[in-house]
């Protein structure tokens, strides 16, 4: 079998095919940059080549145009159309090797062609990132307020201003959100009449005061939370809780800085451990006590 070598330039390689090989598969086969979207059958135009005629001391050859097969019907058909081949040109898919050729790939013909900008733009570009670095300063871990880093990150978030009238103001949009929660179930489930309580002056021991349409009557202490942690009786509502019991209803709203959710616990000072000055339940307890409608 009769072989010829076959040379690319810009790139430089370089192989023996056999006679008759087309210039694109030669390309294909050294990875040369040479284009083609057609397939090969001579309508694309983007593997146009270009045959290096003279004597080449550095490979050793005699390069010629007459090296190829003829120009081919293929060929003609393009021309007639496209007008697009240029003096010299020839389409890689239908020129055939039949002697050493150095082949040129033209610019316009290589894949991944340089593009030289004449003119360079000078734009402003406004960097917007999704993600942005922001220093935020979170309250201390407290032993007496067992907030997770989640929830105390949240509050920092929300309430970028740390002094005690920012923290005060949140703290009662938080116990607002639950009154308002707990008040609505006891009108919703139990077509009650509902009466809030909480004024301090009036030290009852509890928030609300539920008169449901069956005649029963239960107090109700309202609990807040941006979003989850234990929760405290004060020292004047656990010993409201021991001498009601049963009528002594615990509603407990989780999450209010999100997405508010109700768990409420009939009798809860049985859940309650002493903390100091105060009693405390812990979360899971309610959870696992809260009765379900």
């Amino acid at each position: 079998m009769t072989e010829h070598l076959v040379v690319f330039t810009p790139s430089g390689k370089r192989a023996r095919f056999a006679e008759g090989t087309t210039i694109l598969d030669a390309a294909r086969a050294l990875g040369a940059d040479l284009d083609s979207v057609c397939g090969g059958r001579g309508i694309c135009g983007r593997c146009q080549i270009e045959v290096a005629d003279g004597q080449f001391p550095k490979h050793g050859i005699t390069s010629q145009a007459t090296h190829l097969s003829g120009w081919n019907a293929t060929e003609e058909r393009y021309a007639g159309i496209r007008g697009e081949l240029k003096p010299g040109r020839r389409l890689g898919c239908q020129a055939h090797v039949f002697g050493d050729v150095v082949i040129d790939v033209p610019a316009e013909s290589q894949v991944h062609r340089q593009v030289v900008r004449k003119a360079a733009d000078d734009r402003a570009i406004t960097i917007a990132p999704v993600v942005t670095l922001h220093y935020v300063e979170v309250a201390e871990p407290d032993m007496h307020d067992p907030a997770s880093d989640f929830h105390r990150l949240a509050v920092a978030l929300v309430i970028p201003d740390t002094s005690p009238d920012a923290k005060d103001a949140y703290d009662k949009n938080i116990e607002a959100i639950a009154m308002r929660i707990a008040m609505n179930y006891e009108v919703d489930h139990h077509h009650a009449r509902v009466y809030d309580v909480s004024a301090p002056h009036l030290a009852r021991g509890y928030d609300l005061e539920s008169h449901r349409l069956n005649g029963e009557k239960i107090v109700i202490e309202v609990k807040g939370r941006a979003g989850r942690g234990a929760v405290h009786l004060t020292d004047n509502e656990w010993p409201t809780a021991a001498n009601v019991r049963d009528k002594y209803w615990l509603y407990v709203v989780v999450d209010c800085a999100t997405e508010p959710r109700l768990y409420r616990v009939q009798d809860p000072i049985q859940l309650a451990f002493k903390t100091r000055q105060t009693f405390t339940i812990n979360l899971g307890d309610i959870v696992a006590a809260a009765q379900t409608d």
